[in-house]
């Protein structure tokens, strides 16, 4: 009886008897499914668990790292040796004799596939994202010594403004430059650019050529003196585009790029819970304005830190001792009272830098105020955009 049940379902598994060719897929499919599943994960590597953070973050690491690194090498010196080394490290770091409106900081990345939308392009969501890397590494580069003593700098608001598309795998850079200040809020211009690639036509015509680009239609882009819009929310988007326009214009970079997208940061300078003025910031870390021309004419030799400029001798406490009690008074409202004649970080950023700043923010052109500036008109619309 066994036997023959043992028989009848032989003869029944050979009625479903797999391939020979079916056999050799399956036997290779996991190898196969472990493959596909090891390049997913590779190209994907970038938004995996805390890679955000370490992107963000990285020159933090960095600065830390050569931070302790140098306490290591001078842990057995005096307290005086230990300053003077702290002050050249921070003087090598910092922007000393620099005008903020020429200083331009480049974060240098790629259009990942994880980073992408499904057109194929960097996706909307990856500008903000990447803008927030190359901020903080702009914030390293420019003020190590505020950073050291504890400050931060919060996000208040941005503004986009999408040109040109960045093509998935392409190589790309976001070059960002202070371009105005106020009491409270400083603003900084990110452009993300990219180098074209040479390529060779059929008719072996050589061209220069970037990879997939529309250009944004921006249509009324002239904001003329005196004009304004029927409402704040309406004059933030006439600033915007005239902004926009004013980049846009620009459709090549100095080196050759071309230009993609155009961010505005609106960011302030804590310590703790206290709000530090951005002139103040800028003047500490070393900014200033250029030295005005001699009295014959010549023009004067540029600042450096082998040619420091006035205002230097105020700086230098900050570089040797960024977190001494005598300095995080100071930058906790202490400033509030150097009587208005003796603030040197006014005049350190006065002159041209001065002009120029008025000229972004505030509009004023000589003593007449013909129309507010584009960085004004942009925070005052959007504020008023908060009640719509």
């Amino acid at each position: 009886m066994l036997r023959e049940s043992l028989l009848a379902l032989h003869e029944c598994s050979g009625l479903f008897s797999i391939p020979v060719s079916l056999r050799s897929v399956l036997r290779h499919l996991p190898h196969v499914l472990k493959y596909v599943t090891l390049v997913l994960l590779l190209l994907n590597v970038r938004s995996f668990p805390l890679v955000w953070h370490l992107r963000i973050f990285r020159p933090v690491y960095v600065f830390q790292f050569q931070y302790y690194l140098l306490h290591l090498r001078t842990i057995f010196k005096s307290r005086s040796a230990k300053e003077r080394a702290l002050q050249t490290w921070f003087e090598s770091l910092a922007p000393v004799g620099i005008n903020p409106f020429e200083a331009v900081n480049t974060y240098k990345t790629w259009a990942s596939i994880d980073d992408s939308d499904w057109n194929g392009h960097l996706s909307n969501s990856s500008y903000a994202k990447t803008n927030d890397a190359a901020r903080f590494k702009l914030g390293i580069a420019y003020f190590p010594a505020f950073f050291h003593a504890g400050g931060w700098t919060p996000l208040g608001a941005s503004y986009c403004q999408y040109l040109r598309e960045i093509p998935m795998l392409h190589r790309y850079e976001v070059r960002q430059r202070i371009v105005g200040w106020e009491n409270k809020w400083a603003f900084i211009v990110g452009r993300f650019v990219s180098h074209a690639k040479a390529r060779i036509p059929r008719n072996e015509v050589s061209k220069e050529k970037d990879a997939l680009e529309t250009p944004g239609t921006l249509g009324n882009t002239t904001l003329r003196p005196g004009q304004t819009s029927s409402s704040d929310v309406g004059e933030a988007a006439d600033a915007m585009r005239a902004i926009a326009a004013a980049q846009l214009s620009i459709t090549k970079e100095a080196d050759g790029a071309t230009l993609h997208c155009v961010i505005i940061s609106q960011l302030c300078f804590k310590l703790g819970r206290i709000t530090v003025p951005p002139g103040l910031v800028l003047a500490i870390s070393g900014f200033c304005a250029p030295p005005p021309p001699s009295p014959s004419g010549d023009s004067a030799q540029a600042y450096s830190r082998s040619n420091p400029p006035p205002h230097y001798t105020h700086v230098q406490s900050f570089f040797s001792s960024p977190t001494s009690r005598k300095n995080t008074y100071f930058l906790r409202g202490g400033w509030k009272d150097v009587p208005e004649a003796e603030r040197w970080w006014v005049e350190a950023l006065g002159g041209v830098v001065e002009e120029q700043r008025r000229a972004n923010v505030e509009g004023l052109v000589g003593t007449v105020v013909e129309v507010n500036g584009p960085l004004g008109l942009l925070k005052k619309g959007m504020d008023a955009a908060k009640s719509v």
